[in-house]
Parts: C-alpha cells; sequence; structure tokens
C-alpha cells in the first residue's frame, strides 16, 4: 500500500512538470530564433553600410579626379584662346597694312577687296574675344558641353579670318621685288709704243 500510494503521489508531480518543461524548451527556442533574427538583421546591416561607405568613398574619390581634369581643361582652354586672339590681332593688322599699301598704289578693285577682306578679318577677331569670354564663364559654371562648342566655334572663326587674309593678298596690288642683276664689265687694254715721241 504504501509503495502504490507513493507511487500515485509521484505521478501528478510528474505529469505536471512536464507542460513547464515544455514551456521553457519553446521559450528558449523562440528567444534563440529572435537571437538568429536579430543577428541576420545586424550583419544585413552592417554590409549595407559598408556598401554605402564604398559608394561614397569611390564618389568622393571620383568627384576629386573630375575636379582635377576639369582644372586641367580650363587651364589648356585658356592658353588655346589666348594664343588664338595673339594671332588673330597679329593677322587683322597685317591685313589693315595691306589695305593701307593698296590705297597708296593700287587699283579702285583692289582697294575694294582689301577693304572687304578687312571688314571680314575685324568681324572675325571680334566674335573671337567675345567667344573667349563666354567659353570662360561657361566653365565658371561647369557648362563643359557649353565650352567646348564655343571652342569649335573659336577654331572656325579663327580658320575664316585666314581666308580672308588669304583673300586680301591675292586681290591686293603686287609687291614690286627689285632684284639685283649682275652687268657685265668690259675690260679696255691700252698699249703704247715707245718708239712713238711723247708730246710735247
Amino acid at each position: 500500500m504504501t509503495g502504490t500510494g507513493a507511487g500515485r503521489m509521484s505521478e501528478p508531480a510528474s505529469t505536471l512538470s512536464s507542460p513547464a518543461a515544455a514551456l521553457n524548451a519553446e521559450r528558449d527556442g523562440g528567444v534563440t530564433q529572435q537571437n538568429r533574427t536579430e543577428e541576420r538583421s545586424w550583419m544585413r546591416t552592417a554590409v549595407a553600410v559598408l556598401a554605402i561607405a564604398s559608394v561614397l568613398v569611390f564618389t568622393s574619390v571620383s568627384a576629386r579626379a573630375d575636379e582635377r581634369s576639369a582644372g586641367s581643361e580650363v587651364a589648356s582652354a585658356r592658353s588655346q584662346i589666348d594664343a588664338s586672339l595673339a594671332q588673330m590681332r597679329a593677322t587683322s593688322l597685317r591685313v589693315r597694312d595691306q589695305l593701307r599699301t593698296a590705297r597708296k598704289r593700287g587699283t579702285r578693285a583692289q582697294i575694294t577687296c582689301v577693304d572687304e577682306a578687312l571688314s571680314r578679318s575685324d568681324v572675325a577677331f571680334r566674335r573671337a574675344r567675345e567667344l573667349g569670354d563666354e567659353t570662360l564663364a561657361a566653365y565658371a559654371r561647369s557648362d563643359l558641353d557649353g565650352a567646348r562648342a564655343s571652342l569649335r566655334r573659336l577654331a572656325e572663326l579663327k580658320e575664316s579670318q585666314r581666308l580672308a587674309a588669304t583673300s586680301a593678298t591675292s586681290c591686293g596690288p603686287n609687291q614690286v621685288i627689285p632684284v639685283a642683276s649682275a652687268s657685265s664689265a668690259t675690260t679696255v687694254r691700252l698699249e703704247i709704243s715707245p718708239t712713238i715721241a711723247p708730246v710735247p
């Protein structure tokens, strides 16, 4: 009786402990699952942060490279503009001198031709100076396409002025260049006989 009673008394305790253990196991499993979820979330966040940092670093490096490239292009463009304007100024002055020569000893048609060529040359030079300012202003506002288009137009104006100067040279009065010629020299040899008496 005693043994049987003790066994019967222990059954409820065992029966009561089973749900508690299951509850604890379920709770532990939930905590483990939650930890794993949080760990995966943290890893995704870390990867995203690293990706953003990499993009920012690459963007910063690219931006600095673009700035250096743009600065070099601006310096090159400024030198090109200065050289082109200096050459165009010299061309205008040369055509102006040709007009002076034509007015001195050229025909009316020649004067008219050189005068028209000078007008085209001066117009091209003035427009080139304006384009030089427009080009630098475009670079200042980071309008690379506009600046490059202005540079191409300036080169076209330079070529247009060159053609005008060539026209002035071809239609102006010819330059007469004296050419020295070698003159033929004649040598005369005079021999006097010693037998001829001198004139008193």
